[in-house]
């Protein structure tokens, strides 16, 4: 018997049953869950606000208790040895006790390392001893660093052992304000070192001995709480201003879209760093009680998805659409394999039909490949190609895209499960408003958003700070529309809008969407260049190849390469408006510089058009 007769067999035994759960499920969608597996889970647990870090750790440790908030790895490398949220309370206390006890949450601190336990417990100790957290990128080099400490007037400086290296080039110029350097790996403190392993011992038998120096701290949610570089993709990096309140508030909007709670666990991929893998990725879902783990790099996605086998996780649409191609060639490649999809999406649309959802159990040794309980992937950071999402779909997970920015802290809009349109970005989180502004005759405008998760400003920078606030709304530096039913559609940057002599605009990210649904691209990046010969601006497509596939397919040489890639282009051309073509082609030998969230730097990337 194959697996469709087994499923038909199944479907035909427990009909009623299944019956009954659509029915108690769509009774409960009708009072606004938004769960796609456990609908049972918001009438469990109601969404809790806290106003300050503190108030975090004390309620998630409180309300959780010896339940898993981490998941930490073992010495096999298995993720063997999970913190409970009172063991994290206890570990934040003595920690933030033994740093007030000397003097080193009188500045701001630092945190430069890669996704782990102890960048957690960094980040919460020293928001909950009411001190500004600057959390650092580490894939910057060397002078980078040194400026963002500098500007950042950081004075205690947490680091793993893979960023000491850099943090001693730093420490040797000696023109920074460090005073205290704590080292994340460190067994012993040394002269010019402290460990943080001590620092936690230390401070947890200074505080069970009434040591109340961290914990009398005060805490004030509307001042400046963290400042955060941003990734300077489209200009230099600037220092975004965010409170306590800003990151409490947009927790506390984004948990009413997608529900979680504590019988979930989150695998953190993204960089901790970036206000969108902090907040949405480890703030949000630790004060639901889910339990966190962490994947070192992308490159080990699958094996930390099997590993730790999470129910949700943050991807930018690089990484899903890597996943998907890696998904696609698998079943491209193989007859047998490939029958066997549409005979499985063939009885889940016909399951459908009836009430039942099947993918999940149909196409179970897809999800094996992803750990085998992943429910639930938000998708951010840049726009998506919607086929991608449909796709997914189909095999049965649920992927919702949203919008913000560093200085939103960072969620504006986010698709909820119900109503979810492929295409756009969502509706506004509660309590945040979204306007289109100036719109033109295609209803495309700048989008301002107000709400109680928008920054203080940026950091000793009047200027900019005034540049990019108009009427009590912050000004994105985002195009978009919304459509009647109050969803919001990105459009592209204000600043990458390519405007024709005749006054036309085109919309780079608009081509890129598109180019990059063709063979054999990789990655894509369009601009306007002067043409001397029209005394305009062309629209001009650099890309990066999958050169792996391109030799699978027997292309091997540039010009055979060039010929092929500009014959799928100018296929494109046929169904885009005359001033929208593609008119000039750059084939890169070499991937385009990228920030830690893997988006193409744009500033950094120089066109030298093929005529």
């Amino acid at each position: 018997m194959n697996i469709f007769t087994t499923v038909a067999k199944q479907i035909t035994d427990n009909i009623k049953e299944q019956r009954e759960k659509v029915a108690q499920k769509k009774a409960i969608n009708a009072i606004g869950n938004s769960n796609p597996l456990s609908f049972l889970a918001n009438n469990k647990r109601p969404i809790e606000k806290v106003e300050n870090y503190r108030e975090l750790v004390d309620k998630a440790a409180n309300s959780f208790g010896h339940l898993p908030a981490f998941h930490l790895e073992g010495e096999n490398g298995n993720f063997s040895r999970p913190v409970s949220f009172i063991q994290f309370k206890e570990q934040v206390y003595g920690l933030g006790t033994a740093m007030a006890s000397q003097g080193m949450l009188d500045g701001f601190v630092g945190i430069l390392s890669e996704n782990r336990y102890e960048w957690c417990l960094s980040y919460l100790t020293i928001g909950a001893g009411g001190t500004v957290i600057v959390p650092l990128d580490k894939e910057l080099d060397v002078e980078d660093l040194h400026q963002q400490i500098i500007d950042g007037g950081i004075t205690t400086l947490f680091y793993s052992k893979s960023m000491a290296k850099k943090v001693a080039e730093i420490v040797a110029a000696k023109d920074t304000q460090l005073k205290h350097l704590i080292n994340m790996d460190l067994e012993e403190s040394t002269e010019d070192e402290y460990s943080m392993k001590v620092l936690v011992a230390q401070g947890i038998d200074m505080y069970i001995h009434g040591n109340e120096t961290y914990e009398s701290r005060s805490i004030h949610p509307e001042k400046l709480g963290i400042l955060v570089f941003t990734s300077g993709t489209t200009s230099n990096s600037k220092a975004v201003m965010l409170t306590q309140k800003n990151i409490c508030f947009d927790i506390y909007s984004v948990l009413h879209s997608l529900y979680c709670d504590e019988n979930d666990t989150m695998l953190i991929i993204l960089p901790l760093h970036h206000t969108y893998s902090c907040t949405a990725g480890f703030l949000a879902l630790f004060n639901r009680g889910c339990a966190i783990g962490f994947c070192k790099s992308l490159k080990g996605i699958s094996i930390a998805l099997n590993e730790y086998k999470p129910t949700i996780t943050m991807m930018v649409p690089a990484i899903l659409e890597v996943l998907y191609k890696r998904l696609d060639s698998a079943i491209s490649n193989s007859p047998e394999t490939k029958a066997k999809v549409e005979k499985g999406l063939a009885l889940c649309n016909a399951a459908d039909k009836v009430g039942l959802d099947i993918r999940r159990k149909i196409f179970k040794d897809i999800h094996a490949k992803l750990g085998g309980n992943l429910r639930l992937v938000i998708s951010g950071a840049a726009a998506i190609n919607p086929a991608v999402l449909r796709a997914f779909e189909g095999f049965g997970f649920t992927i919702r895209q949203g919008y913000g920015l560093t200085e939103t802290s960072p969620i504006v809009t986010v698709n909820e499960t119900k109503g979810n349109k492929y295409e756009s970005v969502g509706k506004p989180i509660k309590d945040v408003e979204v306007a289109i502004l100036d719109p033109n005759e295609h209803g495309i405008g700048e989008i301002g958003v107000k709400g109680d998760n928008v920054m203080m400003g940026y950091y000793r920078n009047p200027e900019a700070t005034s540049k990019v606030f108009r009427d009590g709304w912050f000004l994105t530096g985002d195009l978009g529309y919304k459509d009647k039913d109050g969803f919001v559609y990105i459009s592209g940057r204000s600043k990458n809008v390519i405007v024709t002599k005749n006054g036309k605009n085109i919309y780079p990210e608009e081509l890129e969407t598109k180019i990059q649904r063709l063979p054999f691209v990789n990655e894509t990046m369009v601009s306007g260049e002067a043409d001397t010969r029209s005394d305009d601006l062309i629209v001009t497509a650099q890309i990066f190849p999958d050169y792996k596939e391109l030799e699978k397919a027997g292309y091997t040489d540039e010009e055979s390469i060039y010929k092929l890639l500009w014959e799928e282009v100018k296929g494109l051309n046929e169904s885009l408006a005359s001033y929208k073509k593609v008119r000039a082609l750059v084939v890169r030998k070499e991937d385009f510089e990228r920030t830690s969230t893997n988006k193409v730097k744009r500033n950094a990337v120089t066109n030298k058009v093929n005529k």
